[in-house]
């Protein structure tokens, strides 16, 4: 586990000098990710002769990788990231792979916004959990939270 410096730096002398702030200003308003992800869904599209192929529920990978590095861009103390390798299989079959997840310990960066702009806030407590609750019973008990508080 490493703060997000601590991770920078073990990366050597070449990714310290990398500006992440300048990195997400140009990753967000050029929009790469979406652009290059709808790129590659069209080609796809076109190899398997319009049969749509598409990838429902999935996070395209360059959005995963846009969305790590805007992470890093967080203050040192508000997060870290833990690093896991996973070696080769034994019998020599496959290749070993890296997995890096950033874990958010403060999210009041994140909430500021809607904090600010909110007129009131309601807290809802849903006593109810598991695969068997309708979401009807969830939305009455949330209406009846919010008549209680008026």
């Amino acid at each position: 586990m490493y703060t997000v410096s601590e991770l920078v730096s073990s990366l050597g002398s070449k990714v310290e000098g990398v500006n992440l702030v300048e990195i997400e200003a140009y990753l967000r308003s050029s929009k790469i990710a979406r652009k290059i992800s709808g790129y590659s869904d069209k080609e796809a599209e076109k190899e398997s002769n319009g049969a749509s192929d598409r990838r429902k529920g999935t996070t395209p990978p360059l959005h995963a990788v846009e969305t790590f590095i805007l992470t890093l861009t967080n203050a040192n103390e508000d997060g870290r990231v833990v690093v896991n390798v996973w070696p080769p299989a034994k019998d020599g079959s496959g290749a070993g792979h890296v997995v890096l997840k950033y874990q958010l310990l403060n999210p009041s960066r994140e909430f500021r916004g809607v904090v600010d702009s909110a007129r009131s806030v309601i807290l809802v407590c849903i006593l109810c959990s598991g695969p068997s609750v309708e979401i009807d019973i969830i939305l009455l008990r949330i209406r009846l939270v919010a008549l209680w508080h008026r």
